[in-house]
Order: structure tokens, then C-alpha cells, then sequence
């Protein structure tokens, strides 16, 4: 619910967007863009063309009935950008092969890993979600694909540590 600037948004004549009659100066640090144009048709259509830093795009067309001497206001919301991270655990396990034994690897089940700020981790906006070295999860347990996921983080640099590996591995702490 902040105003964003860096938001670029584009006036078309058809509801599919293709054709471009304007395209409007950035958003403003107040989150706004404005322009005055002749009217040429009773319906016009807004698309933003492209997402202020740290943003996802709106693909989302919306309708604007155009009224000679009236303003129109169109409130629209972007939706900030965030990344999942996945971590694997891997290790040589002793296979047999006939009467030869090889080591292979393969992802494990089982190691645990606790996820760091490795630098302070901001919002869009700026306002700080993690200070650097601050814990954000802990205990993620890779599952039977050897793998754990944390979704929804916020953009920015993360320390993954082991904490425990799976049983016959070494824990590899970093």
C-alpha cells in the first residue's frame, strides 16, 4: 500500500493491447503519471508496460471510458518480487554394479540447514525485513528428492548452513 515510482504504463485503442496510442511518463515518487490526450474513441485501455524495480508487471488491462472535460483516476496495484530457494543435499553413496562397487552421488534425505540474512534483506520499498546474520528459517529437512524449498523470500543475498547431515554423511558447515 505505498506509492511506487518507476512504473510505466501505456494508453491502447483495442482491448488486447496492441495497438499503442500513448505511452505515459513513469510514475512519480507520489506513485502517480498523468497525461491529457483527444478523445478519438468513447473506450481506451491501460497496461502497464513495465514494473517499477522490484515488482512483478500487471498484466491486467484495464477499461477507460473516456468523457470529454472529465479526469479519469485509475488505481492500480503492483505486487513486489520474491524468489523461492531451493537447497539440495548431496552425497557419494557405495553402489554395486555386479561384482563392482562404485561410488555415485545422489540427493539425500534427511540434512537439516538453517537459512541466513548474509546481507540486510529490504523490501521494494526499502524498509529492512532481515538484518544481515539474522535467521529467517531453521530446520529445513531435505525430503525424499534430496531437496527442501522455502518459498516467498524477499529479494536479496541468503547463508545456507548445515546444520545436520543425513545419517552416514558429514555435515559440511559453511
Amino acid at each position: 500500500n505505498a506509492a511506487v515510482a518507476g512504473a510505466v504504463y501505456g494508453l491502447y485503442s483495442d482491448p488486447n493491447c496492441t495497438n499503442l496510442i500513448m505511452e505515459m511518463p513513469a510514475t512519480d515518487v507520489n506513485g502517480a503519471s498523468s497525461v491529457t490526450l483527444n478523445k478519438t474513441q468513447d473506450m481506451i485501455y491501460l497496461k502497464e508496460i513495465s514494473g517499477p524495480t522490484g515488482y512483478l508487471l500487471d498484466t491486467e488491462v484495464h477499461n477507460i471510458q473516456l468523457v470529454v472535460g472529465k479526469t479519469f483516476n485509475q488505481v492500480v496495484t503492483d505486487e513486489e518480487q520474491k524468489a523461492n530457494l531451493t537447497i539440495y543435499k548431496e552425497g557419494e553413496v557405495l553402489t554395486a554394479e555386479g561384482v563392482s562397487f562404485v561410488y555415485e552421488k545422489r540427493r539425500q534425505k534427511g540434512a537439516v540447514y538453517n537459512v541466513y540474512a548474509a546481507a540486510d534483506i529490504k523490501r521494494a520499498d526499502g524498509t529492512v525485513v532481515y538484518k544481515q546474520g539474522a535467521l529467517v528459517k531453521e530446520n529445513l529437512t531435505t525430503g525424499d528428492d534430496g531437496g527442501v524449498t522455502l518459498k516467498e523470500l524477499y529479494l536479496g543475498i541468503y547463508r545456507v548452513t548445515e546444520m545436520k547431515a543425513p545419517a552416514n554423511l558429514v555435515s559440511q558447515k559453511k
